[in-house]
């Protein structure tokens, strides 16, 4: 197209000097006007194909890998047809299925941790093993068959891939909870009485050792459960407890 206008303005130019027939001036303009046409055809069907390009492109709604080939080349799908499997690996969520009973005792700001399914189990009750996860949603609609309702929890750690299985303990105060201390708080006498010391506020010399009597839960664990003796809000002294005397001043340290 370029080239035919600049031999049109060549043969134009030559028109005033008679240096060439008006009849292959008028054929130069033809060819023109035809290579105009050409052109337009050319750039309707550009945009054919590119309007086809885009058809044919599937753009991803989030960051992720490929996981599934679903389709294959050349095959006819329609609206809605799954094509490939995308699996985000930025915000990782788990899905777990909780037993009806503990739904009104969740919230989104129920402390919730995560481990990996062959991760060491400590006890549950000084678990530290696992990751910090955040309720991102409660479906409050149960499966009646397993009584049980779906907690999404969303998870911010390395290490943990889509499609990993894993354990998630909740922080909920359940009617029956009972309080605990470490086994070295507590002090046990001939007759087998079970004490233990405890920081308690006294309006003249501030905090002062109190001792009091408890009673535990038999068996072996670590922290032990008490079952009497002890009431909440109670400072319990867990470390340097075995020389402190009735009335000594106390010291409050992490």
């Amino acid at each position: 197209m370029a080239d035919l206008e600049r031999q049109l303005a060549e043969a134009s130019s030559l028109i005033a000097k008679r240096s060439i027939a008006a009849s292959e001036v008028r054929s130069l303009e033809a060819q023109v006007e035809a290579g105009k046409a050409a052109l337009a055809a050319s750039q309707a069907d550009v945009g054919r194909q590119q309007a086809l390009l885009a058809r044919h492109t599937l753009k991803a709604p989030f960051s992720g890998v490929i996981s599934g080939k679903l389709t294959e080349v050349g095959e006819w799908i329609t609206p809605g047809t799954p094509v490939f499997d995308l699996v985000g690996t930025g915000q990782l969520h788990a899905d777990f299925a909780v037993p009806q009973r503990y739904y009104s005792q969740i919230s989104s700001q129920t402390a919730l941790t995560v481990r990996q399914e062959n991760a060491p189990s400590n006890n549950l009750l000084t678990d530290t093993a696992g990751i910090p996860a955040t309720i991102s949603a409660i479906v409050p609609v149960s499966d009646p068959s397993a009584r049980t309702f779906i907690l999404r929890a969303s998870i911010d750690a390395e290490g943990l891939t889509p499609g990993m299985g894993v354990f998630g303990s909740l922080a909920i105060q359940s009617q029956q909870a009972e309080p605990v201390v470490p086994r070295d708080a507590l002090l046990r006498d001939v007759q087998g009485n079970v004490s233990v010391w405890l920081a308690v506020e006294d309006e003249e010399h501030g905090l002062v050792a109190q001792r009091r009597e408890i009673k535990v839960r038999p068996g072996q664990s670590d922290p032990v459960i008490v079952t009497d003796g002890l009431r909440q809000g109670d400072q319990v002294v867990i470390r340097g407890n075995e020389s402190l005397r009735e009335g000594d001043a106390v010291l409050v340290t992490q």
